[in-house]
């Protein structure tokens, strides 16, 4: 059986959905983050990261590698890149995929963060929300498998019924 433990089938269809799923976003990002929040874009990063500096806000506040490294064009579309590679890196299992979907939630939410409004949508926070409670209950943090699938179950109805709450 390739599969010993029973929640060894689901933990990975999990860890691949999560991995393409982000894959998609970083994918979708970069087809308009230059119209968006390049240098000539309809809100600058730079703008946002400058006025966040001179407010002196952390990384703790403002979540995004943009504060702690630079705010250019070269280095949103560096985010990218990564973001994609350590998705794929994910997806495939090259290395362990909870340290590359630790990449992937630094370069995402570095990119939502200086986004503001493009990325303000519900599904964006979702994404980040679901990445981060796989990494603190992936395998490498030795979390049981049960506390891993009463999380996403928690999550989900979370999402349920914020979604329903909303349409109220």
């Amino acid at each position: 059986m390739l599969f010993n433990e029973p929640w060894c089938l689901s933990i990975s269809l999990f860890e691949r959905s999560l991995a393409a799923i982000n894959l998609l976003a970083f994918l979708s990002s970069l087809s308009q983050w230059r119209g968006q929040i390049g240098s000539t874009g309809i809100l600058p990063a730079c703008g946002f990261v400058r006025h966040w500096k001179e407010r002196k806000m952390t990384f703790l506040q403002r979540p995004t590698l943009c504060l702690i490294i630079s705010d250019s064009d070269n280095f949103l579309l560096a985010l990218h890149w990564i973001g994609i590679v350590c998705a794929i890196m994910a997806f495939f299992a090259i290395i362990p995929p909870g340290i590359c979907l630790i990449g992937c939630w630094l370069c995402y939410s570095s990119l939502v963060t200086v986004s503001t409004t493009f990325m303000g949508l519900q599904m964006h926070s979702n994404l980040l929300e679901t990445t981060m409670l796989y990494i603190l209950c992936s395998s490498f943090v030795a979390a049981t498998p049960e506390v891993f699938v009463f999380t996403q179950w928690s999550l989900l109805f979370r999402i349920m019924l914020g979604g329903a709450v909303g349409k109220v």
